[in-house]
């Protein structure tokens, strides 16, 4: 099972770091870019069903809405960094529709340092972070051949994602998205089940959430018109997709 991250999929500034070992995460995938590398032992991390092996000082760099998963042992540590394309928007426009042909490539003693000492060991200001992060994207670059998306097996998954992500507050459907591009209603269906594991609804319900949440925490909006504003089609659909997505109730996020 293939699943979508909606907190990772937020813009304005989203950033988490984490510290992990003894985990593993399931295939997934999310707007938002996502850093892994090692810093002791070694873990495996999967992107668009290419499997890669880490060493200490070794990284991925997954970019927007590639499928990934990754799998730490008990004796190994990683770093995991996810960061919206507001943090590097000059790396983001340039690589919007490419990917690596190889998503490994190796940090070198300096960028290592420099991003343990200021993302890892502290809390540093945006620009700091903006520094290490466009380091980081920058060495990546170095490394690696962009080529057009592969991703599932067909470019026009990527798009259609992009897609509904921009659209999701609009009165979308199946069917229009369909001709939107140019496919048969049950063809849509098909291709996103087949490359993402996920339905429509499933994918249209999780951006609309995202747009609910953002609203939720940063406005003092009625939830009916957060409702509307989301795309929802009524505050009881709104209520009912909310947990799906979520396992919390619109009203956690005002607590």
């Amino acid at each position: 099972m293939i699943y979508h991250q909606p907190h990772n999929s937020q813009g304005n500034y989203n950033y988490n770091m984490r510290k992990y070992e003894n985990l593993s995460w399931a295939p997934h995938f999310h707007k938002n870019f996502e850093l892994i590398f090692v810093s002791a032992g070694e873990i495996s991390v999967t992107v668009n069903r290419k499997s890669y092996i880490l060493k200490k000082k070794e990284a991925v760099l997954v970019l927007s809405n590639q499928i990934h998963s990754f799998s730490i042992p008990e004796s190994s540590e990683a770093v995991v960094i996810v960061f919206s394309e507001q943090y590097v928007p000059k790396f983001a426009s340039s690589v919007k529709g490419l990917e690596g042909e190889s998503q490994l490539f190796s940090l070198d003693d300096s960028i290592y340092d420099f991003v343990c000492h200021y993302m890892v060991e502290k809390e540093s200001d945006i620009l700091m972070k903006k520094a290490c992060l466009y380091a980081v994207c920058d060495q990546f670059l170095g490394c690696t051949k962009l080529r057009s998306r592969s991703d599932t097996g067909d470019s026009s998954v990527n798009s259609i994602i992009e897609y509904v992500s921009a659209n999701c507050t609009r009165d979308i459907t199946l069917q229009t998205v369909a001709e939107e591009f140019g496919y048969e209603y049950h063809y849509l269906s098909r291709l996103l089940n087949k490359g993402y594991s996920i339905s429509f609804s499933r994918l249209l319900g999780a951006y609309r959430t995202e747009v609910a949440i953002d609203l939720l925490e940063s406005t003092s909006l009625s939830m009916s018109e957060i409702a509307i504003r989301s795309g929802f089609q009524s505050v009881r659909n709104f209520n009912i997709v909310f947990r799906q997505i979520t396992g919390r109730t619109p009203k956690d996020f005002r607590i």
